[in-house]
Parts: C-alpha cells; sequence; structure tokens
C-alpha cells in the first residue's frame, strides 16, 4: 500500500491511498499490473480532527487543579482514567490507579470516611445527580488529605450506568 497526495481537478488536495499486484502468466512472467486506488481525504481529515480534540482535552484536564478520573460504577469503582494531579493528592502515580494495579480510589480512601463517600454516589445514582463528597485521603506516606469530590454518572440508553466522571480537589488548607 502507498498513500500519496495528489491535486484535483477543482485544485484541493487529496490523499489517496494505492495498492497493486503483479498479474503473472502460466511461466511466472509478470504480464501486467492491477493497481486501485481511493480517495481516503475525509477519513485522514477525520483522523486529524480526532487528534486535535484529544490534544486539546489533554490540555484542558491537564489545567484542572483536581485530579479528574472516569471509573465504573459502584461497587467496583475501578478506575479507567485518572489525571496525573492525583500523584499530588496520594503520593502514587495515575498509572497506579488505572484498572486497579495497584492502588484504587478504596485504597486511598480514609477508612472512617468510606461508608460515607459510598453512600453520597449511591444517593447520587439513585437520584440521577450530581454526587460530592468531602473526606480524606490517606497518603503514600500515611499523611492525610481532605479532598472534594464531585462526578456524576453516565448512563447508557437503556438507563444503566456506563460510567462515572468526576473530579477531585484538595481541600487541607481550608479544612
Amino acid at each position: 500500500n502507498l498513500e500519496y497526495r495528489m491535486r484535483h481537478k477543482d485544485g484541493s488536495w487529496r490523499t489517496l491511498e494505492s495498492s497493486g499486484a503483479a498479474i503473472r502468466n502460466e511461466r511466472g512472467e509478470v504480464e501486467k499490473f492491477v493497481l486501485v486506488a481511493r480517495d481516503i481525504t475525509a477519513r485522514k481529515q477525520a483522523e486529524a480532527a480526532a487528534r486535535e480534540s484529544g490534544e486539546r482535552l489533554r490540555s484542558l484536564i491537564a489545567n484542572i487543579p483536581g485530579a479528574v478520573y472516569r471509573c465504573t460504577p459502584p461497587p467496583e469503582r475501578r478506575i479507567e482514567f485518572v489525571s496525573e494531579l492525583i500523584w499530588e493528592l496520594s503520593g502514587h502515580a495515575s498509572t497506579d490507579f488505572l484498572e486497579d494495579r495497584t492502588q484504587s480510589f478504596a485504597s486511598i480512601t480514609h477508612p472512617d470516611d468510606f461508608p460515607r463517600v459510598q453512600a453520597a454516589i449511591q444517593e447520587g445514582l439513585s437520584r440521577r445527580l450530581p454526587y460530592v463528597a468531602d473526606y480524606r485521603v490517606v497518603r503514600h506516606d500515611g499523611t492525610l488529605r481532605w479532598v472534594h469530590e464531585k462526578g456524576q454518572a453516565v448512563f447508557d440508553l437503556e438507563g444503566n450506568v456506563s460510567w462515572l466522571d468526576g473530579v477531585i480537589f484538595d481541600i487541607s488548607g481550608s479544612m
């Protein structure tokens, strides 16, 4: 396969993809070539738009002064995405949380606060409203930080919870 750009008769540039094969006779000699070309300009434009959109989203998330996350619904709350700022809150790298590799939200939530956090999430889910909870996070070194978490469920077409999206802010200085 070969990709290349070519100017269209209207003056615009198009991206084409060509592939070909040799047609051989019974003696194995090449008699002719078959070449198929197709216009993949729309696909290339869509790929570029998706990259640009992803870059904008990464930039926005990186500038939020809190840890942004997406996780599966309770009781698991398996983390599918968490921004780098989780490091400042917990002392653990964001990659430690993905798919609960070595950390989970439960593992860093103070045990005395965990039932209250779960109850706030369940109430938000049952009412189909955002949930909010203030609680303590146990950092990797054993120190505590107070955080404010706000999130909301995303529902599928059948009304089932697909995931939770939210953000966690450090409010230790205001407690």
